[in-house]
C-alpha cells in the first residue's frame, strides 16, 4: 500500500473518531438540556463517566446521590443512565409499565440466546413468567414435593461436610454442586454426583459466563461495537459462544431425551411441563413464544439465576455466623427448641423461628446479594420523582443504597437481626424498604423458592454443625461485586458441634466397630452426667455397665414366669379394648398403661389400675424427661454450655432435675418398702433380686457398682427404655395390620391353625408361626424403632473400615440406613414379610443385615423380653380382634422421630372376632 493510501486511511479513521466524539458531545448536551431530566456528573467524550467508576459502583452511586439527589443521571459510553437510590422512587418506577423493558443491546442479544427474563421481548417475558410461576406451583412449590427434594440434597451435602472432619474448607466448592443439583432436579428431574463431568461443566460454564457477560456488557453502553467484530472477539465473544454452546448442548440433549420419554399423565419436571404447554400453545397460536429455543433459554435463565443468588446468600450466612458466634449460638438455641437435634427442618418451621428468620433477612439487607438491579429500559416517555424520563432510557436501581439508608434503618452499616423483630422478639416484621429480590412486576419469579432453599440450608447446617474461622483469621465483610456481591474468599471450619462424630452406615462397619472393646464407651458429656445419675447403661463407667448387664440378664432369665405375668395383663388389656365396642380409639394411649404394668409387675411385684395417680405421674414424668433429654443432649456436642448457667436453665435442666427428683422419689419409696419386707427365700421381683445381690457383692467388694443409686437408675432405665421401644414397635405393628388387611388375614389364618381361637398364645408358639414371626421382623426392619444408636465413644485409638479413629470420638450407627440399603434388601422401602421366610415359607431366615436392637456386647440386654412382649401382644390382639382404621382414613407411613421412630397418630377400631 502506498504512503498516500495509508495517510488517506489514517485521515478517515481520525475523521470518524472526531465525528464520533462530536456526536457524543452533542447527544449528551441535547439530553442534558432537556427540562426536568435528572442532573448528574459530566464525563469524558465517547466513554462518559465510565473511567471514573470504581469496583464498588453501588457505594460510588451513594456518594453521587449526596451531591445530585436520590435520582441522578450519568452518561456511560453512548447511553445516558438514570440511577434510582431511594425506596419510594424505585417502588414508583418499577410499578409502571413503562419501566418494564430491558436494554436492546444486552449480552444475550449478542450471543443469540432466547432469554425470556433478560431480553426486551415483552410478549415473551409475560408469557414465560406466568408459565414459570404456574409450573413451579404444579411441581410442588409451596407444598412438600420440592422441599423433600431439597432436603434429600441437603442431607447429602451435610454428609460431604462431615467428610472434611472439621478441617477448614472453601464452602463454595461443595455448595456449588449442591445448589445446581436443586435446580437440575427441578428442570431435569434428576440429580448429579458432585464429580459428574456434565454437572461440573454446567457449573464451570456458569461461572465463566458471568465473567464474559461482564466483559461483553460493554456493548450495552457502546452499541456501535457490534459493528467492529475484532473488538467483540477481544471482549470474549468467541469464548462466550463456545461456552453458551456447550451448556446449550447439555440442555438440548436433556430436551431430546424428555421428548422421547414424555408421558403427559406423569409430569416429571419443568421440561416435561413446558413441552406439554408448548404443544397446547402452538395449536392455538402460531405466534406463541413457546418454542424449543425459548425453552432452552428459559432453562438457562433458571439454572443461572437460581444457582448463583442462593449460593451467595448461603455463603454470606455461613461467613457471618463464623464472624458472629454469639448470633450463631442464639440461632442454634432456637433450632434446638423448635426442631431439636435430629428432625429435618421444614419450611413451615420458619414461622416458629423468628430470630433465625430475622438473621436471614438482615444478611440479605446488610450484604445485599444483588446491589444493582438487572438494567431496566423505558418503553415510553414517562416520569419519576418529578423528572421526565424519555423512551429508550436505561434505568438502574441501587438496592444497596436503599438497604443502607439511615432514613430507613437505624445504624444501617451494622449487622443487627433484631431490627426485623417485634419488641417482644416473637414475630418478624419486614420493612417497606426491604427489597433484596427487586420489586414490582419484573421482580424475581423464584423469590419464594429462594427463601425456602436459603432457610433449609441455613438451619440444617447450624442444626448439625458449629461454624467458625481457622485460628488467627480476621474476617472482613467487604465483598466482591460481579453480577452478585460475593463474600470474601475464606476457608471455614465446619464441625459437628464441638465434637467430631463418625457415622457408620453399613453392616460391615457397624459389626466391625461394635465387636471391638474400644467402641464400648459412652459420651462423658451426656445429660445424665450433668445430673450425676448412676445410669449403668447410659454412662461411660464400664465396670458398672458390665456388672449390671450380667446381673440383669441373670435376673430376667425366668422367661416362663415372666410370660405368665405378661399374659395376665394382656387378657386385662383385651377386656379394656372390648369395652369400647368397636369404636375408634387412641390405641397408644391405652397401650401405655398396659405395658407399664408389665414393668411394674417385673420390678415392683405389683400392677396399677390404669387410672392410678402414681402410675400416671410416673409415666408422664418419664415422657417429659425423654423430650427434655433430646434438647439436653446438646451438651454431647457443645460440652462448654454446661458452664453457662442461663443456657443450662434454658435447655430445661432445672425442670428436668425436678422431674428426675419426683420420679426417683417414687422409686426410692418402693425400694424402702422392699427393704422392710424383704424375704431372701421368696424373691418377689427385680428389686428384691437386686437387694439380695447388692448385699452379697458389697460383702465381697467395697467398690462394687451395685448400690442404691444405681438401683434407682436401672429401675428408671427399665421403665423408660423397655416401655418406649416395645410400645413403639407394637404401635407400628397394629398400625400396619390396619393398613395391610391381606397380611392381617394371613396372620389370623396361621393363628387359627397353630393356636386356635380360644387358647392364649405362648412364646414358644412362634417357632410354629413363621409368617407371624416374619411380620414382626419386617416391622422392626421397615420402621426401625431406634434408627440411630445411643452414641458410642471410643475408649482408645482404633480403626474401622480402613479409617483411623482417635480416642474420644463419638460414633453413631445408622441402623435405618442398613435396614433400607438396596444392596442388602430387595425393594427395601416396601413392606414385605416374605423377605424373612425360606422359599417354601416354612422357616424364618434372619439376615446378617438385621439389627433392630443393635449388635455386639453393648446391644440391648432386654432384647429377648422385648421380642416376647411384642409377640404375645401382637398375636393376642390379632387372634381376638379385626383391626381397622375408621372409614375414610388414609394411612401414611411417615413416622415421628424423637428417641424412637413413632407411628403417626391415628384412631383404630378393634372389632371382636366371632
Amino acid at each position: 500500500m502506498s504512503l498516500d493510501n495509508i495517510l488517506n486511511v489514517r485521515y478517515e479513521i481520525l475523521l470518524a473518531l472526531f465525528a464520533l466524539v462530536l456526536i457524543s458531545i452533542i447527544s449528551s448536551l441535547f439530553k442534558r438540556s432537556r427540562r426536568n431530566f435528572p442532573p448528574g456528573p459530566w464525563g469524558l467524550p465517547i466513554v462518559g463517566y465510565i473511567p471514573f467508576l470504581s469496583k464498588d459502583v453501588h457505594l460510588q452511586f451513594i456518594n453521587l446521590s449526596k451531591k445530585y439527589g436520590d435520582v441522578f443521571s450519568l452518561r456511560l459510553g453512548s447511553e445516558v443512565v438514570v440511577v434510582l437510590n431511594d425506596s419510594a422512587t424505585i417502588r414508583d418506577a418499577f410499578s409502571k409499565q413503562e419501566f418494564l423493558g430491558r436494554p436492546p443491546n444486552s449480552s444475550f442479544s449478542v450471543f443469540g440466546v432466547k432469554s425470556p427474563f433478560f431480553l426486551n421481548d415483552m410478549h415473551m417475558w409475560q408469557e414465560q413468567r406466568r408459565f414459570v410461576i404456574h409450573s413451579l406451583k404444579d411441581l410442588g412449590l409451596g407444598k412438600t414435593k420440592i422441599e423433600d427434594q431439597q432436603q434429600d440434597e441437603i442431607n447429602h451435602f451435610l454428609e460431604v461436610l462431615r467428610s472434611f472432619k472439621g478441617e477448614p474448607i472453601d464452602l463454595v466448592a461443595p455448595l456449588t454442586p449442591s445448589m445446581s443439583n436443586n435446580i437440575v432436579s427441578l428442570i431435569f428431574g434428576k440429580r448429579y454426583d458432585y464429580d459428574e463431568p456434565e454437572r461440573k461443566s454446567l457449573d464451570e460454564n456458569l461461572e465463566e459466563v458471568s465473567k464474559i457477560i461482564g466483559q461483553t456488557a460493554v456493548h450495552i453502553f457502546f452499541p456501535w461495537i457490534k459493528h467492529i467484530p475484532f473488538l467483540l472477539n477481544w471482549l470474549g465473544l468467541e469464548k462466550g459462544y463456545k461456552i453458551f454452546s456447550v451448556s446449550e448442548n447439555i440442555f438440548r440433549k436433556e430436551l431430546e431425551e424428555h421428548k422421547k420419554t414424555l408421558d403427559k399423565r406423569n409430569i416429571r419436571d419443568f421440561i416435561d411441563s413446558y413441552l406439554v404447554e408448548m404443544e397446547v400453545r402452538q395449536k392455538k397460536d402460531a405466534n406463541t413464544s413457546f418454542t424449543e429455543e425459548v425453552l432452552l433459554g428459559c432453562v438457562s435463565d433458571i439454572f443461572g439465576a437460581g444457582s448463583e443468588t442462593v449460593r451467595v446468600s448461603i455463603g454470606w450466612l455461613m461467613y457471618t455466623m463464623a464472624g458472629f458466634p454469639d448470633v450463631q449460638e442464639k440461632v442454634q438455641k432456637e433450632i434446638l427448641d423448635v426442631i431439636g437435634p435430629d428432625r429435618n427442618p421444614e419450611y413451615q418451621d420458619q414461622k416458629l423461628m423468628p430470630f433465625s428468620h430475622a438473621v436471614m433477612l438482615e444478611i440479605m439487607r446488610w450484604r445485599t446479594i444483588v446491589p444493582l438491579n438487572i438494567l431496566r429500559y423505558t418503553l415510553a416517555d414517562t416520569h419519576v420523582a418529578g423528572y421526565d424520563i424519555p423512551v429508550g432510557t436505561i434505568v438502574m436501581a441501587n438496592f444497596w443504597a436503599v438497604h443502607h439508608d439511615p432514613k430507613n434503618w437505624e445504624d444501617p452499616d451494622n449487622f443487627k437481626p433484631e431490627r426485623f423483630l417485634t419488641p417482644d422478639g416473637k414475630s418478624v416484621v419486614k420493612s417497606p424498604h426491604y427489597m433484596p429480590f427487586s420489586v414490582g412486576k419484573r421482580a424475581c419469579p423464584g423469590e419464594t423458592m429462594a427463601y425456602m432453599e436459603v432457610f433449609l440450608y441455613f438451619v440444617s447446617i447450624l442444626q448439625k454443625f458449629e461454624v467458625g474461622f481457622p485460628e488467627g483469621y480476621k474476617p472482613s465483610f467487604e465483598g466482591n461485586l460481579t453480577l452478585t456481591y460475593k463474600p470474601p474468599s475464606a476457608k471455614i471450619s465446619v464441625r459437628f458441634g464441638s465434637e467430631m462424630v463418625v457415622v457408620l452406615n453399613d453392616t460391615a462397619s457397624i459389626r466391625d466397630a461394635f465387636s471391638k472393646q474400644e467402641f464400648l464407651g459412652r459420651s462423658p458429656n451426656s445429660s445424665f452426667s450433668v445430673f450425676g445419675k448412676k445410669k449403668p447403661f447410659l454412662l461411660n463407667d464400664l465396670q458398672m455397665w458390665q456388672e449390671h448387664k450380667r446381673f440383669l440378664i441373670h435376673s430376667l432369665k425366668d422367661h416362663a414366669k415372666i410370660e405368665v405375668l405378661l399374659q395376665d395383663e394382656i387378657n386385662h388389656f383385651q377386656e379394656v379394648l372390648r369395652s369400647y365396642k368397636s369404636q375408634p380409639i387412641d390405641f397408644s394411649a391405652l397401650l401405655t398403661p398396659s405395658l407399664s404394668n408389665n414393668i411394674n409387675i417385673l420390678i415392683f411385684g405389683k400392677k396399677y389400675d390404669y387410672d392410678e395417680p402414681e402410675r400416671i405421674t410416673l409415666l408422664e414424668n418419664l415422657d417429659k424427661i425423654s423430650k427434655i433429654i433430646s434438647k439436653e443432649d446438646t451438651l454431647t456436642f457443645f460440652p462448654w454450655l454446661r458452664h453457662l448457667p442461663l443456657v443450662v436453665k434454658w435447655l430445661g435442666f432445672e425442670k428436668n432435675y425436678k422431674l428426675y427428683t419426683m420420679t426417683e422419689e417414687i422409686f426410692r419409696k418402693q425400694v424402702e418398702e422392699h427393704k422392710k419386707t424383704l424375704n431372701k427365700k421368696s424373691i418377689r421381683d427385680f428389686i428384691d433380686d437386686y437387694l439380695v445381690e447388692m448385699e452379697e457383692k458389697q460383702k465381697k467388694d467395697a467398690k462394687t457398682s451395685l448400690i442404691d443409686e444405681a438401683l434407682f437408675a436401672i429401675v428408671s432405665g427399665l421403665f423408660s427404655a423397655a416401655d418406649e421401644t416395645v410400645r413403639t414397635t407394637i404401635g407400628w405393628t397394629i398400625y400396619i395390620m390396619a393398613s395391610f388387611l391381606d397380611v392381617q388375614k394371613k396372620v389370623q389364618e396361621e393363628i387359627r391353625e397353630v393356636i386356635g381361637l380360644d387358647r392364649n398364645p405362648e412364646y414358644h408358639d412362634q417357632k410354629s408361626m413363621p409368617f407371624s414371626q416374619a411380620v414382626i421382623l419386617e416391622v422392626l426392619r421397615w420402621k426401625t424403632t431406634v434408627p440411630l444408636n445411643i452414641l458410642r465413644y471410643t475408649l482408645a485409638d482404633t480403626n474401622v473400615a480402613g479409617y483411623d479413629i482417635p480416642k474420644g470420638t463419638l460414633v453413631l450407627a445408622n441402623f435405618w440406613a442398613v435396614h433400607h440399603d438396596p444392596r442388602y434388601w430387595k425393594d427395601p422401602d416396601i413392606f414385605n414379610p416374605e423377605r424373612f421366610l425360606s422359599p417354601d415359607g416354612k422357616r424364618v431366615v434372619k439376615s446378617p443385615h438385621y439389627m433392630p436392637f443393635s449388635i455386639g456386647k453393648r446391644s440391648c440386654p432386654g432384647e429377648t423380653m422385648a421380642y416376647m412382649e411384642i409377640f404375645l401382644y401382637f398375636i393376642s390382639l390379632v387372634q381376638r380382634f379385626d383391626i381397622r382404621f375408621p372409614e375414610g382414613y388414609e394411612p401414611t407411613f411417615e413416622g415421628n422421630y424423637s428417641i424412637t421412630y413413632k407411628p403417626p397418630s391415628a384412631n383404630i377400631k378393634f372389632i371382636p372376632r366371632k
